[in-house]
């Protein structure tokens, strides 16, 4: 793994818990978000446009329920159209269990996971992994019936914003490994969340490299939902339509745009 490196209004932080059926607690690093405008995005969900011989890519905006941004979907899209790639975009109500189960399959050579995300706890003690929330509201009788076996297993976790608030299902890094199918092969996961590639906690990175994919990118701390939208156009710009390597276009997104003004978590990559 190799690290490289309008200030928004300071606020309050409160921790946000996931739960992991059935004993394991997380810590859920919310993305905020500082935009007074919250845009509906697009209600055609996937937005396709496909060519048989174009590359594929998807936008998985799992947070377009919570914090919408249609300017940051647009502007990903363009990016990704000029680069070549046939586009799919899934809106936050698409991103349930099952769709990610079946994300492997989908054939794209490029994802971005538009999505919160937090470090996994055991009680008072971190388990070292980072789970991705679904919009998949939890359910016991879902939980104790079809997803009985990955919820045991630690593969599907229960996760919420604030405790006593709503919950949903999250996956775990031995879901990417254990219950998605097929293979990503090659394909690039740049995972917007928080803390997706925090130092010491890097088992959901490699869960997707193992699971086919070539490159992993991801913050080292808590984002703003802000800053990684406006990160992540630049490093889709530099990456896809400048064809820098990944390295070079982390470099100069950080140059740029800098670390997160509230959180200062930066960039990473793993491959």
């Amino acid at each position: 793994m190799k690290k490289y490196s309008n200030n928004p209004k300071r606020f309050k932080k409160s921790k946000k818990h996931i739960f992991v059926i059935p004993t394991v607690f997380i810590v859920l690093c919310i993305v905020i978000y500082f935009s007074l405008e919250h845009i509906t995005p697009s209600q055609n969900s996937p937005i396709s446009i496909r060519q048989q011989s174009s590359p594929q890519a998807a936008i998985v905006d799992q947070l377009s329920i919570f914090l919408p941004n249609e300017t940051f979907t647009q502007e990903a899209i363009t990016i990704l159209e000029n680069a070549g790639f046939a586009v799919d975009y899934y809106k936050g109500e698409d991103v349930t269990v099952e769709f990610y189960r079946e994300l492997p399959q989908k054939g794209y050579s490029f994802i971005i996971m538009r999505a919160h995300s937090g470090i996994e706890y055991m009680g008072n003690k971190t388990t070292g992994n980072v789970d991705i929330f679904t919009s998949e509201r939890y359910n016991e009788n879902e939980a104790s019936g079809k997803y009985f076996w990955e919820a045991i297993d630690n593969r599907l976790v229960r996760v919420f914003f604030t405790e006593g608030g709503l919950d949903y299902f999250g996956i775990s890094p031995k879901f990417v490994e254990s219950s998605m199918v097929g293979r990503f092969e090659n394909a690039t996961i740049i995972m917007m969340g928080c803390d997706g590639l925090r130092p010491g906690y890097t088992t959901l990175a490699e869960a997707f490299i193992k699971k086919g994919a070539k490159v992993y990118v991801g913050w080292t701390g808590p984002v703003t939902s802000t800053h990684t939208d406006a990160a992540t156009i630049h490093l889709l710009q530099a990456f896809l339509l400048e064809k820098q390597t990944i390295k070079n276009a982390i470099i100069t997104t950080m140059n740029n745009v800098g670390p997160d003004p509230a959180f200062r978590s930066e960039l990473l990559y793993y491959s």
